[in-house]
């Protein structure tokens, strides 16, 4: 097992990219903190999916746009396991509108979520790392933070700013050994991209900026994570790695 008597916590780990990353940290031989917004059903069938599989893993809900919220789980992490190895920040929000119809709340919403999120978990992560002097540190930002999306401004902004983020943070952690990447999804077939693939229009429109001429899922995604937190990963340090099917970058 690539990742035996690792701990990690995913953010947003109750569904979707999330979700598929705690299992397959689980099959690995990882225990997993999942972080949500509220304890909903997916949160639920996560849990008995990894106690099925033999696994570790626990909920912690958290609003990672909220510091002491954050703190608290990185705190009880540590408390319950001794330590934390890796860290994928996967939370955040959509709530989408044309830019002169964007409210400050809609605004806030996404930011804080996506943004402000992977700041605190990173920081408060990063200050137990530290003195483990290893650890690893993943964003999963989008192919909309480098390129921009229409109708989703404050995700764009979000997702771009994450990779700032990832970049700095990367500079400054390298020293303690702590690897830092950012994932950019392409088109996944989730909830968040319902709207997309839901409409025949829409649909046709991105799949043919797709090379590969399908979208994503969410097992396409997660392996990354995991090679990215395995020792055959470590040296990979500082980098943007999109999974697109070739929609973006070439």
């Amino acid at each position: 097992m690539k990742l035996a008597d690792k701990v990690a916590i995913i953010t947003g780990g109750g569904r979707g990219i999330g979700q598929a990353a705690a299992m397959e940290f689980v099959r690995e031989g990882a225990a997993v903190i999942i972080s949500d917004i509220a304890e909903h059903d997916e949160v639920n069938d996560t849990l008995s999916q990894i106690e099925v599989l033999g696994g570790k893993g626990m909920f912690v809900q958290t609003d990672v746009g909220d510091e002491p919220q954050v703190i608290s789980l990185v705190n009880h992490t540590v408390e319950t396991y001794g330590k934390v190895d890796i860290l994928i920040n996967c939370a955040g929000a959509s709530d989408p509108a044309m830019l002169t119809n964007m409210t400050l709340d809609k605004w806030f919403k996404v930011i804080n979520s996506h943004l402000t999120g992977s700041f605190l978990c990173t920081r408060e992560v990063a200050r137990h790392m530290k003195g483990q002097n290893h650890g690893t540190i993943i964003f999963v930002s989008s192919i909309a933070g480098s390129e921009g999306t229409i109708g989703q401004c404050n995700y764009g902004a979000a997702k771009g700013g994450m990779l700032g983020l990832m970049k700095s943070c990367a500079k400054e952690l390298a020293r303690y050994d702590i690897n830092v990447n950012a994932v950019c999804p392409g088109v996944v077939k989730t909830t968040m991209t319902e709207t997309i693939r839901g409409d025949e229009k829409f649909r046709e429109a991105t799949l043919n900026r797709i090379l590969m001429g399908k979208f994503g899922t969410v097992e396409t995604i997660a392996p990354m994570f995991r090679y990215l937190a395995s020792d055959e990963g470590h040296y990979i340090h500082g980098q943007v790695i999109n999974i697109d099917g070739g929609m973006f970058g070439l």
